[in-house]
């Protein structure tokens, strides 16, 4: 899966969608001229273009965009095929309304466009702990912290039963040592 994001781009937008796309499209059609690539059975080219024809094309629409609503659309019309949803876990244990009202929203709006979700439960997020400050202290084997990560999750499944669901991440660009 492919993820391209959109974010404030002012008049450009469109101008970087195109390129992303362009360099998206040579670098996976790049293989058609390879002479290694003509030289495979049939077999290998049928493995090969059933592969292409399960890739998906995901477009991360940022909440920073100028509007949210006019990129998801550029998005749409472009071809998005998968869309994240990061969701983080101190938002949803403080209860954050807005964000539990984006979520039904986005349950009855993509399975209506046969968009597929990816869904990141995010405990952390890059540099930023995203664990509700009650649990800060606790380790992550901690059984108190693994039971209140589990309701986090059913918490976010139960607002999307409808999505077509393709992948689950737990965090987001997470780096531990």
């Amino acid at each position: 899966m492919l993820i391209a994001t959109v974010s404030k781009f002012g008049s450009s937008k469109r101008a970087v969608f195109c390129i992303v796309l362009s360099v998206l499209s040579v670098v996976f059609s790049s293989s058609c001229g390879d002479p290694t690539a003509r030289s495979q059975s049939t077999r290998d080219r049928s493995v090969l273009a059933h592969q292409q024809q399960t890739r998906l094309l995901g477009i991360a629409v940022a909440p920073s965009s100028q509007d949210y609503g006019i990129a998801l659309e550029e998005a749409i019309n472009t071809g998005l095929e998968v869309f994240e949803i990061p969701q983080q876990w101190k938002d949803i244990a403080n209860n954050d309304r807005d964000n539990l009202a984006l979520l039904k929203f986005f349950n009855s709006f993509f399975p209506k466009r046969s968009i597929k979700v990816v869904l990141s439960l995010n405990p952390l997020d890059t540099l930023r702990n995203q664990i509700p400050s009650d649990l800060k202290d606790l380790a992550f084997d901690d059984p108190e912290f693994v039971r209140r990560y589990e309701q986090f999750a059913d918490r976010v499944l139960a607002e999307l039963p409808d999505v077509e669901l393709v992948s689950l991440a737990v965090g987001n660009e997470v780096d531990i040592l």
